[in-house]
């Protein structure tokens, strides 16, 4: 039988950025992504609409300096922190870390909270879920504060937690 089809998986999150703001020059880190194999499939895609990785990458280290995880090509404390969490919810994160979203909570609520991070649901439709009793407060700060371009990459996860006063 012929080979399964080869897919990169490589997708520049913040995380990512944050790493490679720490290890490399920023020439040299939009050179990685500019010659990465997913650039290459993306380039090779019939509907190749989306955003080049390196305008990707680009966009995320503008997001680290104006949430105050960079300055410039150099991270702050913040965005050491953000280099530990591997997730494909980085940001939302850190920033609910940051928040002190997490601090009150007792530890049957924060186990809950922490596993809609980690939930993957079986089906495709989007049905509230039980979930965690956050602040609506802090929750809605926050939300202001990421913008609507970050909030949009988010959704998904986000979606999965029910907020409640």
């Amino acid at each position: 039988s012929p080979p399964s089809d080869l897919h990169s998986s490589f997708k520049p999150t913040y995380n990512l950025t944050a790493n490679l703001m720490a290890h490399v020059p920023e020439e040299t880190a939009l050179a990685i992504v500019r010659s990465s194999y997913a650039q290459f499939e993306a380039d090779h895609r019939p509907t190749a609409s989306r955003r080049s990785l390196s305008e990707q990458l680009a966009a995320r280290h503008r997001v680290l300096e104006e949430l105050g995880y960079a300055d410039g090509w150099r991270l702050l404390a913040p965005g050491h922190l953000l280099r530990s969490l591997y997730h494909e919810s980085d940001l939302l994160i850190a920033q609910s870390l940051a928040a002190g979203i997490f601090d009150d909570l007792e530890p049957a609520t924060l186990t809950g909270v922490l596993s809609s991070f980690v939930y993957e649901g079986r089906r495709t439709s989007r049905r509230d879920h039980a979930g965690a009793h956050v602040s609506v407060a802090r929750s809605r700060t926050l939300h202001d504060h990421l913008g609507q371009e970050r909030r949009d990459a988010l959704t998904d996860r986000v979606s999965q937690v029910k907020v409640t006063a």
